[in-house]
């Protein structure tokens, strides 16, 4: 039963991506919140670097040079599986550093491998109780793929259903969705899957409401502090500590709302407060 309702929806969201690229030429719901990497340390390991045994290829052997980056609605699209992502110095970093939407002035450059595949329109299940876990029957480790390394990422997005997520990245060559990340890089990863839950039941907790307008930034915040220790989106029993990391996260939870097909949750009080 668990399996048919997450195929359903996965139908579903490629019906609706569909739809969204056929609008995304000229849509301009992005928003870049320049992200310190000092902010978000807290919730980030301690630095470490990239590890690698097996040679990979540069993505502008395996794609074409003709490919147009400045169209990326016609872009390839592949999936990266047991990936990571680093900075020039080879340092692993937070995806978060980049905008979600292509910008003249990123200061940061962050690169990515991994091992690519077709794309199979498998994401992540956001069930409380996975731990990073795909909705593709295979595990990172015998996945039949190019090891490739990417170029400069250009931007990223987050779409997700009532219990999946699709993480994709664009570099000037294609589009990748991300499946299981490397065993190095997964606590890296971790924070983003996490805001993604929050986002999820922010939008749940204001739907509950007779009227969205009803919740202000500080009832969701207080809300989201009542959650047991047990809930998926749990962040602290402490107002002050959701805030910080509310705030901290702010990128990633606005654009969610700036993508939400309901008026009212695009534009509630709780998103407001949040600007």
């Amino acid at each position: 039963m668990k399996l048919a309702s997450l195929l359903q929806e996965k139908e579903n969201w490629q019906s609706w991506r569909h739809k969204k690229r056929q609008r995304s030429v000229t849509s301009s719901n992005k928003f870049y919140l320049k992200i310190n990497e000092d902010e978000i340390a807290n919730d980030c390991p301690f630095p470490a670097y990239y590890k690698t045994s097996i040679p990979e290829t540069d993505e502008y052997i395996i794609f074409d040079n003709d490919m147009d980056a400045y169209n990326p609605v016609q872009l390839p699209r592949s999936m990266l599986h047991n990936w990571s992502l680093y900075n020039s110095d080879s340092r692993l970093i937070s995806l978060e550093l980049l905008p979600m939407k292509p910008c003249a002035d990123i200061d940061v450059t962050i690169y990515g491998l991994g091992i690519m595949t077709a794309d199979d329109g498998s994401g992540f299940c956001l069930d409380a109780d996975s731990h990073l876990s795909s909705s593709s029957s295979s595990g990172a480790q015998d996945v039949d793929g190019i090891p490739t390394y990417l170029s400069a990422i250009k931007e990223w997005m987050i779409e997700f259903g009532s219990s999946m997520v699709f993480i994709s990245i664009r570099t000037d060559k294609a589009w990748y969705r991300l499946e299981k990340p490397s065993k190095q890089y997964t606590p890296w990863y971790e924070p983003v899957l996490k805001t993604v839950r929050l986002v999820i039941s922010i939008i749940t907790l204001l739907k509950e409401q007779s009227r969205v307008s009803r919740l202000s930034f500080a009832d969701v915040i207080k809300s989201v502090s009542e959650f047991n220790n047990d809930h998926p989106s749990c962040i602290s029993t402490c107002p002050i500590v959701v805030e910080r990391y509310v705030v901290v996260h702010g990128q990633i939870i606005l654009q969610q709302f700036a993508e939400h097909p309901d008026h009212t949750i695009r534009k509630c009080a709780f998103v407001n407060g949040l600007y």
